[in-house]
Protein backbone atom coordinates (compact mmCIF):
# COMPACT_ATOMS: atom_id res chain seq x y z
CA UNK A 1 0.00 0.00 0.00
CA UNK A 2 2.56 2.46 0.80
CA UNK A 3 4.42 2.20 -2.64
CA UNK A 4 1.29 2.19 -4.17
CA UNK A 5 0.02 5.54 -2.84
CA UNK A 6 3.94 7.02 -3.15
CA UNK A 7 3.77 5.77 -7.31
CA UNK A 8 0.02 7.98 -6.94
CA UNK A 9 1.15 10.86 -5.47
CA UNK A 10 4.51 10.81 -7.82
CA UNK A 11 2.17 10.07 -10.94
CA UNK A 12 -0.13 12.95 -9.67
CA UNK A 13 2.71 15.47 -9.27
CA UNK A 14 3.91 14.77 -12.60
CA UNK A 15 0.63 14.64 -14.67
CA UNK A 16 0.49 11.33 -15.53
CA UNK A 17 -2.52 9.43 -13.74
CA UNK A 18 -4.12 9.73 -17.49
CA UNK A 19 -1.55 7.19 -18.53
CA UNK A 20 -2.35 3.36 -19.09
CA UNK A 21 0.98 2.39 -18.22
CA UNK A 22 1.31 4.59 -15.05
CA UNK A 23 -1.71 2.98 -13.74
CA UNK A 24 -0.70 -0.48 -14.45
CA UNK A 25 2.98 0.52 -12.79
CA UNK A 26 1.15 1.88 -9.72
CA UNK A 27 -0.94 -1.46 -9.60
CA UNK A 28 1.61 -4.26 -10.83
CA UNK A 29 5.21 -2.46 -9.23
CA UNK A 30 4.91 -3.30 -5.75
CA UNK A 31 4.12 -7.12 -6.53
CA UNK A 32 7.01 -7.19 -8.92
CA UNK A 33 9.47 -5.36 -6.53
CA UNK A 34 8.31 -7.97 -4.02
CA UNK A 35 9.93 -10.80 -6.90
CA UNK A 36 12.87 -8.38 -8.18
CA UNK A 37 14.13 -7.59 -4.55
CA UNK A 38 13.59 -10.97 -2.53
CA UNK A 39 13.57 -13.41 -5.09
CA UNK A 40 9.92 -13.95 -3.54
CA UNK A 41 7.32 -15.78 -6.28
CA UNK A 42 5.44 -17.62 -4.00
CA UNK A 43 2.88 -14.34 -3.86
CA UNK A 44 2.43 -14.27 -7.49
CA UNK A 45 1.79 -17.94 -7.32
CA UNK A 46 -1.09 -17.67 -4.67
CA UNK A 47 -2.28 -14.58 -6.66
CA UNK A 48 -2.52 -16.49 -9.93
CA UNK A 49 -4.58 -18.91 -8.08
CA UNK A 50 -6.66 -16.79 -6.62
CA UNK A 51 -7.62 -15.15 -10.32
CA UNK A 52 -8.07 -18.74 -11.98
CA UNK A 53 -9.90 -20.26 -9.31
CA UNK A 54 -11.17 -18.32 -6.39
CA UNK A 55 -12.21 -15.20 -7.34
CA UNK A 56 -14.58 -16.58 -10.07
CA UNK A 57 -16.25 -18.64 -7.34
CA UNK A 58 -17.06 -15.68 -5.87
CA UNK A 59 -14.05 -15.32 -3.43
CA UNK A 60 -14.21 -11.48 -2.62
CA UNK A 61 -10.41 -9.38 -2.94
CA UNK A 62 -9.58 -7.05 -0.25
CA UNK A 63 -9.75 -4.34 -3.52
CA UNK A 64 -13.61 -5.38 -3.51
CA UNK A 65 -14.02 -4.06 -0.26
CA UNK A 66 -13.12 -1.54 1.46
CA UNK A 67 -10.31 -2.86 3.06
CA UNK A 68 -7.54 0.11 3.71
CA UNK A 69 -5.23 -2.10 2.29
CA UNK A 70 -6.31 -1.56 -1.27
CA UNK A 71 -7.34 2.68 -1.28
CA UNK A 72 -4.45 3.40 -3.89
CA UNK A 73 -5.03 0.07 -5.92
CA UNK A 74 -8.90 1.27 -5.77
CA UNK A 75 -7.93 4.88 -7.02
CA UNK A 76 -6.02 3.27 -9.31
CA UNK A 77 -8.62 1.46 -10.47
CA UNK A 78 -10.89 4.44 -11.10
CA UNK A 79 -8.86 6.44 -12.43
CA UNK A 80 -8.05 3.61 -15.34
CA UNK A 81 -11.80 2.87 -15.44
CA UNK A 82 -12.10 6.93 -16.51
CA UNK A 83 -9.31 6.25 -18.98
CA UNK A 84 -11.02 3.54 -20.36
CA UNK A 85 -14.63 4.73 -20.63
CA UNK A 86 -15.27 2.80 -23.63
CA UNK A 87 -15.23 -0.19 -21.54
CA UNK A 88 -17.98 -0.82 -19.49
CA UNK A 89 -17.28 -2.18 -15.59
CA UNK A 90 -17.39 -5.71 -16.56
CA UNK A 91 -15.60 -5.12 -19.45
CA UNK A 92 -12.54 -3.45 -17.63
CA UNK A 93 -12.61 -6.03 -14.57
CA UNK A 94 -12.85 -8.98 -17.43
CA UNK A 95 -9.63 -6.96 -18.90
CA UNK A 96 -7.85 -6.05 -15.53
CA UNK A 97 -7.98 -9.80 -14.58
CA UNK A 98 -6.82 -10.93 -17.72
CA UNK A 99 -3.41 -8.69 -17.86
CA UNK A 100 -2.96 -9.30 -14.13
CA UNK A 101 -2.63 -13.08 -14.98
CA UNK A 102 -0.47 -12.13 -17.87
CA UNK A 103 1.44 -9.97 -15.50
CA UNK A 104 1.68 -12.66 -13.13
CA UNK A 105 2.24 -15.49 -15.85
CA UNK A 106 5.26 -13.80 -17.15
CA UNK A 107 7.57 -13.65 -13.58
CA UNK A 108 6.25 -17.41 -12.54
CA UNK A 109 8.07 -18.30 -15.81
CA UNK A 110 10.59 -16.40 -15.18
CA UNK A 111 11.17 -18.18 -11.86
CA UNK A 112 11.34 -21.26 -13.50
CA UNK A 113 13.19 -20.35 -16.39
CA UNK A 114 16.26 -18.93 -13.73
CA UNK A 115 16.48 -22.77 -12.77
CA UNK A 116 16.46 -24.39 -16.41
CA UNK A 117 19.76 -26.26 -16.89
CA UNK A 118 20.21 -25.00 -20.42
CA UNK A 119 18.84 -21.41 -19.91
CA UNK A 120 17.55 -19.25 -22.95
CA UNK A 121 18.52 -16.15 -22.98
CA UNK A 122 15.31 -13.98 -21.92
CA UNK A 123 15.59 -9.94 -21.17
CA UNK A 124 17.09 -8.59 -17.55
CA UNK A 125 14.60 -8.70 -15.65
CA UNK A 126 13.68 -4.92 -15.22
CA UNK A 127 13.50 -4.88 -19.07
CA UNK A 128 10.63 -7.78 -18.80
CA UNK A 129 8.66 -5.60 -16.17
CA UNK A 130 9.01 -2.65 -18.67
CA UNK A 131 7.88 -5.22 -21.56
CA UNK A 132 4.88 -6.57 -19.09
CA UNK A 133 3.83 -3.22 -18.83
CA UNK A 134 3.70 -2.57 -22.62
CA UNK A 135 1.48 -5.68 -23.27
CA UNK A 136 -1.11 -5.09 -20.92
CA UNK A 137 -1.36 -1.48 -21.72
CA UNK A 138 -2.04 -2.76 -25.68
CA UNK A 139 -4.33 -5.55 -24.18
CA UNK A 140 -6.58 -3.12 -21.91
CA UNK A 141 -6.94 0.05 -24.56
CA UNK A 142 -7.57 -2.32 -27.31
CA UNK A 143 -11.32 -0.96 -28.52
CA UNK A 144 -14.05 -3.74 -28.02
CA UNK A 145 -15.00 -5.08 -31.74
CA UNK A 146 -18.95 -5.36 -30.33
Amino acid sequence: QPLRQALLDQGEAEGRLKDIRWLLRVMFEPNYRLYRDQKHINYMKLHAAYITTHRPRGVLHPVDTDSPNCVAFRRAIELMGQRLFFLNESRLWWRLESVGEMFLSTFIQHSVRDQEPNKKEHPPLDELFEDSIEMMAAALSAIPMR
